[in-house]
């Protein structure tokens, strides 16, 4: 059986969308630079926010629309910042459920991501966007890095 994607009266797929989009982009991921701020970072001991941009990330293109603010609790943890796809869970017409920021912890050092090859529709695929350490008193600055990536559409 053929299926169309991209003829009348067919339907594209996100799985077909998301794999020629992946392919295009030699399965690289990253904010894309030139639209809005660029998902830019600020944080402070207790929270991080993200701000408004466009990122792709293994052929699915994701926006924050408004910024995103995740808030720590201080103990004492290697801390990744990323962003989850988790293509288990179902999306509505009125909600996106499928990809949010949370925080990756370790106690001895930085947790592993996970990326599984989701552009079979399955899977958890984890974007790194910070890297840092925390303690009673909320990030230690002097080891916070910024592990965003950047996409070059050219």
């Amino acid at each position: 059986m053929i299926k169309g994607h991209v003829f009348a009266e067919q339907l594209f797929e996100d799985e077909a969308f998301a794999a020629f989009i992946d392919t295009f982009l030699n399965k690289t991921n990253g904010i894309i630079r030139e639209i809005k701020e660029g998902c830019s970072i600020a944080y402070n001991e207790n929270t991080i926010t993200v701000s408004s941009g466009f990122f792709c990330v293994r052929g699915r293109f994701l926006e924050i629309a408004d910024s995103e603010r995740i808030t720590l609790d201080n103990t004492n943890a290697y801390c990744r910042l990323v962003c989850e796809i988790d293509l288990s869970k179902e999306n509505t017409e009125d909600q996106f459920n499928q990809a949010y920021f949370k925080i990756i912890k370790g106690t001895n050092d930085f947790q592993a991501l996970r990326q599984d090859n989701i552009i079979n529709g399955t899977g958890i695929y984890q974007l790194e966007f910070a890297q840092f350490q925390t303690n009673a008193n909320g990030i230690i600055s002097s080891t916070y890095k910024d592990k965003r990536t950047y996409l070059d559409i050219n």
